[in-house]
């Protein structure tokens, strides 16, 4: 009986487990997707700025 009693525990442990882990690649994912978005800005305005800078210079 004890053994039928811990049964459900250890099913429950493995359920938050998986739930945890699907988090986790969860957060992970988000983390990277929202530094690739910045990585992309950042290389937007440095293009930008060189593009102006060109045109500036070019006027001299």
């Amino acid at each position: 009986m004890a053994d039928e009693l811990r049964e459900p525990a250890s099913k429950q442990e493995a359920y938050l487990s998986a739930i945890r882990q699907e988090l986790d690649t969860f957060e992970r994912r988000e983390r990277d997707f929202r530094a690739q978005g910045r990585r992309e800005q950042a290389q937007h305005l440095t293009e930008r700025f060189r593009l102006r800078g060109s045109d500036l210079a070019s006027i001299d």
